[in-house]
């Protein structure tokens, strides 16, 4: 049997365990969520939003429904995605984590119940989040998560009955939706994928042995993380994995210190080590910084307060946009800083030099420390002039 069927009991105690684990995981460094006051026009600005987002959801949901008598879009890899995982350069949108797999003949369900795209490439993306939302309402229980679970439930269960897909490719396993998938009643005859898109290795939601085979194959970016399944939720079971494909870049050399941060939404802004760096920053001769947002703070508000954290210093940088600065950098001497974005393991994984400079960061990368390659620190300026010693001369 590839998985039990578990109790919407046993569901809501599973994911409240993994939730919990994350929020343990990261306690100490979140900032708490500002508040913010909304206006009545924000508010209404908000509602009428939300209804046009659900209402163009029921049309999606309704043509996607259509279009599986179609031969030609039932033969179509079922993707389950979201908008964080894509790229978007002046709108338009690609995957960050399938284009190596595969780009064409797709059919994109997106799971987010706020952001609603067209198109990924040249697929049609079918947004289901309104719905669900809308279900959602109308469902009994006095547990939230089972409440979404058995809205995605019903969507998904109509969707899986409409095209009897052999496979189905998630992005997480862990989220309400991915679960009513995996406990679903189709679920003998589906093969579930999961593509990594983050570090696996030491993040709580996959550093405990299941005793339910949640996952059939895994896409990885490294041997590491396979060691890592097979000793910890994939023990009981027998998982596929596959490595991910990397397009190889040649590199040259470019005169000048260049530094890539890769935020986390943890802090609101710039990590204060990376703030106390800037102070120093006038003392490095040809000093290029690029600032590489993590998905969720790609957004106008987050923009500006970059903006206005990197105004107090006199620092020429710019924010990367590129699809992927790191698989793809050019440059032979980057050095990327994060706080504990998988960039970090990205970097190792491509051979570039890399600075956690946060405990938690510290926590999660050990297995990568080694002081050649990644560094941990609490001074960055400190630590560059350890491993740029002539560039930085002061």
């Amino acid at each position: 049997m590839k998985s039990s069927q578990l109790t919407d009991s046993e569901i809501n105690v599973f994911v409240k365990k993994i939730r919990a684990e994350e929020v343990a995981f990261k306690r100490g460094i979140s900032n708490p969520a500002e508040v913010q006051e909304l206006t009545w026009m924000d508010y209404v600005k908000g509602k009428v939003k939300s209804l046009l987002f659900t209402f163009r959801s029921i049309c999606d949901f309704v043509l996607l429904i259509i279009l599986s008598v179609s031969p030609k879009h039932r033969r179509k890899r079922m993707v389950y995605s979201a908008v964080n995982f894509m790229s978007n350069n002046q709108g338009k949108f690609e995957d960050r984590f399938l284009r190596t797999l595969f780009r064409d003949d797709i059919l994109y369900i997106n799971t987010s119940k706020e952001v609603y795209f067209s198109y990924v490439g040249t697929n049609r993306v079918f947004n289901i989040g309104g719905i669900v939302k809308l279900i959602n309402i109308f469902t009994r229980s006095n547990e939230s998560i089972i409440k979404y679970f058995r809205a995605h439930q019903l969507i998904n269960t109509m969707v899986l009955m409409a095209y009897r897909p052999k496979e189905v490719y998630l992005m997480w396993y862990y989220d309400t939706n991915s679960l009513s998938i995996i406990f679903s009643r189709f679920r003998e005859k589906l093969k579930i994928i999961e593509v990594q898109h983050g570090s696996i290795i030491n993040y709580p939601p996959y550093s405990f042995v299941s005793e339910v085979n949640l996952v059939d194959c895994f896409y990885v970016k490294n041997e590491q993380t396979v060691s890592f399944l097979q000793q910890n939720l994939c023990k009981k079971f027998d998982c596929e994995f596959r490595l991910i494909p990397k397009n190889k870049v040649e590199k040259f050399d470019v005169d000048g210190v260049h530094i890539l941060y890769a935020s986390t939404p943890d802090f609101r802004g710039l990590h204060p080590v990376f703030l106390d760096f800037l102070n120093y920053a006038g003392r490095i001769k040809n000093l290029n910084i690029k600032i590489r947002l993590h998905p969720r703070e790609r957004n106008e508000v987050c923009v500006q307060r970059f903006r206005s954290q990197m105004s107090d210093y006199q620092v020429v940088y710019e924010f990367d946009e590129s699809s992927d600065m790191i698989i793809g950098n050019p440059l032979d001497d980057l050095i990327v800083v994060s706080p504990w974005s998988s960039s970090i393991e990205d970097a190792y994984d491509a051979n570039i030099t890399s600075v956690i400079i946060d405990n938690a960061g510290k926590e999660r990368f050990s297995h990568l420390i080694d002081n050649e390659k990644c560094f941990y620190s609490n001074s960055l300026f400190s630590t560059l002039k350890l491993i740029l010693p002539q560039e930085i001369d002061c």
